[in-house]
């Protein structure tokens, strides 16, 4: 401490500090195909019908139960009437938005155990700030993605997950062969489609970027007729099958 007469005193005082270590990511030595113990139900909140099936889908492919809500009181009237271990809601949505719709929940103390998961695509720290003020238990970014929803469920749910796991040997020429096989199951393969679409499509799948990628698949399905069933198809499979199956007829031109 230092001290000056008529000027005032100043402090300096330490205090120990321990990092907490980050959840640890769902295993990527394999693919997740679902969850020990019971069935979990989860609601996902969003105004936009494209979002909810983003996330849908990736919950629903590991054995989740789903239910779907467009706006903060339809999903407050569902949660108040049925079981939920947890609730995914976007936080800028017209009338109840999802932070007014959290705040409702951890007021009502019927509802205290449910995880509450904020999204949105907001990048502004005080958004973030705002979602957990509400009490929301977590925050996961859009666009979603499939590791950030697992790892964030693992922690708030508890998950232990079951994980496929190939064996190591001859990987390589395994991965081939399955990358060839699910291409060639497909219509037209891409054949009719540009290069640099291909490379378009692929890079978004990459990113992991689902929405954008079934946004594009469905814009080359209305221009091109040839490339209808090629497209529809590639939005049914999960991320890593597309990837494989563009990046085989890419290998083909």
């Amino acid at each position: 401490m230092n001290s000056v007469l008529g000027k005032g005193s100043k402090f300096s005082v330490e205090l120990p500090v321990k990092l907490a270590p980050l959840p640890a990511a769902p295993s990527v030595d394999g693919r997740i195909i679902g969850y020990e113990g019971a069935s979990r139900s989860i609601l996902v909140v969003d105004d936009d019908r494209s979002n909810r099936d983003v996330i849908k889908q990736f919950l629903v492919e590991v054995g989740f139960a789903v239910e779907e809500a467009d706006s903060g009181n339809a999903a407050l009237g569902l949660i108040r009437s049925r079981h939920f271990d947890g609730v995914i809601s976007d936080i800028r949505m017209t009338g109840k938005d999802g932070n007014a719709l959290c705040r409702e929940v951890r007021s009502d103390e019927k509802l205290a155990k449910i995880a509450m998961i904020a999204s949105s695509a907001s990048v502004y720290d005080g958004d973030r700030r705002d979602a957990e003020s509400a009490g929301f238990d977590d925050f996961l970014p859009k666009t979603v993605k499939e590791r950030d929803l697992f790892r964030i469920l693992e922690q708030h749910l508890r998950l232990q997950w079951i994980v496929k796991r190939e064996p190591r040997d001859d990987s390589d020429a395994m991965g081939a062969a399955q990358t060839a096989d699910s291409a060639q199951r497909l219509p037209g393969n891409g054949r009719s489609l540009p290069v640099e679409k291909l490379r378009e499509l692929l890079t978004l799948a990459g990113e992991g970027n689902v929405v954008a990628l079934r946004d594009k698949l469905r814009e080359l399905s209305e221009k091109n007729s040839d490339c209808t069933g090629f497209a529809k198809q590639l939005v049914e499979l999960r991320l890593p099958i597309v990837s494989n199956s563009l990046k085989y007829s890419l290998s083909r031109r």
